[in-house]
């Protein structure tokens, strides 16, 4: 049997003293945490009033694209190619008509006086992460490993430990408060890559030449919705279990990039790349490759050598045959 459901006439037609509001987020960020401003009353308004708006609250058009949801299209589509008025939604649990927008940063291909620049840079950083002793560790890891800056968001330690370094003498550091801020501050064109299980496997991972890398926290990782705002997401392989200390994570990403850039012959502690060197009492041409690798094979020496041999416990001498 059909059953009739009666809509409050105020869903179509609505009165010119209603209230609306303008509801705008970034991309990575949930609607309910973005910020709110009052519109005229009514439930029709025309784009540039909402631009208007956006500029008047200091967002920077210039830097953002703003996408508002097309019902007649079923999906997004730049505010500024809206002809006509932009409906509003009434929200019942609120009772007012409400009009979200999303800003996202725009996508723009480099041109080819910036290209040719030879310099590249990257930052680190943790989304709320909540353990002082794994951010002041990849803090040091950073300086160490050529990041350019570091930086929080919604961080949930009181103390950090573990930066012996003290990198912020030496490098940037940006605390950022919530998503929010940190869209409006990373740094322009800057690819985001996050860290995270299922991404690009690290090996075959290719670097962007400006990026910033970010990582999720201990406990809960990086959130799908930002996940989704991120232009690469990179996994890191392992044997036996997938999950990383963040610190581990976040310093392993960051030696793999070194490793990978061709200006690594510029390193502290190396030969350079080509070069010899001479570890063991043997010469190696390959460079911190072959040093690496030689280093590699006296550990598993190490480690499986006998105990008493360890402790400086003499053997007896083989007998001769």
């Amino acid at each position: 049997k059909a059953v009739l459901v009666q809509v409050p006439l105020r869903h179509y037609f609505a009165m010119s003293s209603d209230e609306a509001y303008l509801r705008w987020y970034y991309l990575g960020q949930q609607p309910k945490r973005g910020k709110v401003a009052k519109l005229a009353p009514g439930s029709h308004h025309a784009a540039e009033s909402l631009l208007a708006c956006l500029a008047d609250h200091g967002e920077e058009l210039g830097r953002f694209d703003v996408w508002v949801h097309s019902d007649s299209h079923s999906g997004y589509m730049l505010l500024k190619e809206v002809e006509g008025l932009v409906a509003a939604r009434f929200e019942d649990d609120a009772g007012h008509y409400e009009i979200q927008l999303r800003l996202e940063e725009h996508r723009r291909i480099c041109s080819e006086e910036q290209v040719k620049i030879p310099k590249s840079y990257f930052g680190i950083g943790i989304m709320r992460g909540k353990r002082g002793h794994n951010h002041g560790t990849l803090w040091r890891s950073a300086t160490q490993l050529g990041a350019s800056f570091t930086f929080t968001i919604g961080q949930r330690y009181d103390k950090e430990e573990g930066d012996t370094l003290d990198s912020t003498r030496l490098i940037p550091y940006f605390p950022c408060e919530d998503w929010a801020e940190f869209v409006r501050v990373r740094p322009q064109r800057a690819l985001l890559v996050g860290v995270e299980m299922g991404g690009t496997p690290l090996p075959e991972f290719k670097h962007p030449e400006c990026c910033v890398y970010l990582l999720g926290a201990e406990d809960h990782g990086l959130p799908a919705v930002v996940r989704q705002a991120c232009q690469h997401v990179v996994s890191i392989p392992s044997v036996r279990t997938e999950s990383y200390n963040v610190a581990v994570a976040g310093s392993l990403l960051m030696y793999d990039r070194l490793m990978k850039d061709s200006r690594s012959s510029q390193l502290v502690g190396t030969h350079g790349i080509g070069n010899e060197c001479n570890v063991s009492g043997q010469r190696q041409t390959s460079g911190c490759h072959g040093c690496i690798s030689e280093c590699g094979r006296g550990l598993l020496i190490l480690l499986s050598a006998p105990w008493n041999c360890l402790f400086g416990i003499s053997r007896p001498a083989a007998a001769s045959s």
